[in-house]
């Protein structure tokens, strides 16, 4: 048995699989959503498309290149974490919650800077809030396949 507490969610999940299975819960699917519009913009930006709100990742030194190439990185491991998100996986869950991390420290460096993006930054630390709430974690957590049973 697991240490969380009972969820919802946990009543979606197939024991003989270890997987959730149903319909995706309603602030995942705004998660997916967001996130993904948020790696667009980063590719239209690092693919250096002109007109496109927001201004990327910061650019530390005078390297366009590879301020262009790390916005494009990261928003195809962006694309990856949603997919993952969006099949229950572990992984997806971690993706996620790493690339929000690492754009609220970005953001936080604009801010420093003087350049803050107040609606960028709220909706990464409600992702980061709505990610680490205990039924989604549980979901994670569940979607982890079984190993063997430990040895006494």
């Amino acid at each position: 048995m697991s240490d969380l507490p009972p969820t919802p969610i946990a009543t979606t999940i197939d024991p003989a699989r270890g997987r959730h299975v149903g319909r995706w819960p309603f602030g995942i699917l705004v998660v997916a959503v967001l996130r993904l519009i948020d790696a667009f913009t980063l590719a239209a930006i690092g693919l250096g498309m002109r007109g496109v709100p927001g201004g990327g990742l910061p650019v530390i030194g005078d390297d366009l290149v590879l301020a262009r190439s790390v916005d494009l990185l990261v928003a195809i491991l962006t694309v990856a974490g949603v997919f993952g998100l969006l099949s229950f996986k572990r992984w997806g869950w971690v993706l996620t919650m790493v690339l929000v991390g690492v754009e609220l420290a970005a953001d936080l460096v604009l801010v420093a800077t003087g350049q803050p993006d107040h609606l960028g930054l709220a909706l990464l630390v409600v992702t980061a809030f709505y990610l680490n709430g205990s039924t989604i974690r549980a979901m994670a957590v569940a979607s982890v396949e079984p190993g063997p049973p430990a040895q006494p």
